[in-house]
């Protein structure tokens, strides 16, 4: 038997300084599986370890793992998957598991966990579907009891009048461990005082974020992008006028925390006053880039499309929604950024000529973004089908696409 060992730990609980993880060093676990598998006589192939989440990222889509999952070279040079423990394969997320599981059923692979002296799928017998189920059952547990671990540390560092997360734009987190506290980053408390006096004067949303943008500022995540939505958080959260109150989930109650103060409380009142007298040109939505509201036709089926926002996604689409038009089932469902195509009409419209003119739009990732959303949907419908050969497949050629989609021009105008 050739055995590919795996492990996997967590990135979003903080060990020191430099290392994050979840107690269980990768180290640690390639010690475990690869006794057990010496034990056995098992001739060890390679040790997949990824530092990522159990709960959010799918073995088969693992920077380490995956390619041993989905690459037929890879999948030949092994024929048994070892693992320190069951949540080192999922954690909580039970399709994860199934998906594996029924993966390594059509591939004639095997699944091994060290615990209990070594629980096998398939399983050889009545005791390895017993602990199989165990394990699965004991990984999803194991998340909550380090859930409720920190959620009552959380509180009481908060009780404490301590600061727990991210620390907000503008200011940076020192102290011990356990209490730790905001302090004010004077590199980028002047952004945030600006922004507040910007919206003061008049400055939209939308002109605050490009400003900081042109001024290659970054979010606390550490992106270049201010989308609107990021700019009226910030002017929106308490934060930065001293005053913090959070939520707690152990007490079921809040926490009220006092942080030093960027802007005054009357100066957020102002700015937040300034942004709610903004009118809205299109009777009290999102307003538009596009300053004659022109709703376009899709090209392919030459119908009305459709304007939607997404709540994380703050550009929206225009999208041609599938529907009965005089008994005839029409829409493709093709979609299309609301900012390229505005910026595009934008660009038209304010062109000093008077001749009437035909605008054709061509976004070349439009067709990519459409593909993606189709093969996610026809991806899902294998899943659920437990085609997970068709699975493998429309997945490849989903993150092809998605990496094509990144390198695809921003947009093409013709008159």
């Amino acid at each position: 038997m050739r055995a590919l060992l795996l492990a996997r730990k967590s990135n979003k609980v903080k060990i020191n300084d430099a290392t994050y993880g979840d107690g269980i060093s990768l180290e640690t676990q390639d010690e475990v599986s690869r006794a057990f598998a010496d034990a056995q006589g098992w001739e060890i192939v390679d040790i997949a370890g990824d530092t990522v989440s159990g709960r959010k990222v799918s073995p088969f889509e693992r920077e380490k793992l995956g390619p041993w999952l989905t690459d037929p070279a890879l999948i030949a040079q092994w024929d048994v998957l070892v693992a320190a423990a069951g949540d080192r394969i999922s954690r909580e997320r039970i399709e994860y598991w199934s998906e594996l599981e029924a993966w390594a059923v059509k591939r004639g692979k095997k699944l091994v966990v060290c615990e209990r002296g070594g629980v096998y799928f398939p399983p050889r017998h009545e005791g390895d579907e017993y602990n199989w189920t165990g394990i699965k059952s004991g990984a999803g547990k194991e998340w909550d009891v380090i859930r409720g671990r920190i959620i009552r540390s959380q509180c009481r560092i908060m009780r404490d009048g301590g600061w727990c997360g991210r620390a907000p734009f503008g200011y940076v987190i020192a102290g011990a461990k356990y209490s730790k506290a905001l302090v004010i980053d004077s590199a980028t408390a002047k952004h945030v005082r600006e922004i507040f006096d910007r919206a003061i004067k008049g400055d939209s949303l939308r002109t605050i974020g490009k400003w900081l943008e042109a001024e290659g500022v970054k979010t606390e995540r550490g992106r270049t992008s201010w989308p609107e939505g990021t700019v009226k958080q910030l002017i929106d959260n308490q934060t930065y006028s001293g005053a913090h109150t959070r939520g707690c989930a152990e007490c079921e109650g809040t926490h009220d925390l006092t942080v030093p103060a960027i802007v005054d409380p009357a100066t957020q009142t102002r700015a937040q006053a300034a942004m709610k007298s903004r009118r809205r040109n299109n009777g009290g939505g999102k307003p538009t880039k596009n300053p004659a509201m022109l709703i376009p036709l899709c090209q392919a089926c030459g119908i009305k499309m459709y304007r939607i926002i997404p709540t994380v996604n703050n550009s929206g689409y225009y999208y041609c929604k599938s529907r009965t038009l005089a008994g005839v089932r029409v829409g493709c469902g093709v979609m299309v950024r609301c900012d390229k195509a505005d910026t595009a009409v934008d660009v038209r419209l304010s062109a000093d000529t008077e001749d009437e003119m035909t605008i054709t739009t061509t976004y070349p990732a439009e067709v990519l973004e459409s593909e993606i959303v189709i093969v996610r949907r026809a991806e899902r419908k294998a899943f659920d089908s437990d085609d997970m050969d068709k699975v493998l497949e429309l997945r490849a050629g989903r993150l092809e696409l998605e990496e094509a989609l990144k390198l695809a021009e921003i947009e093409h105008v013709e008159a």
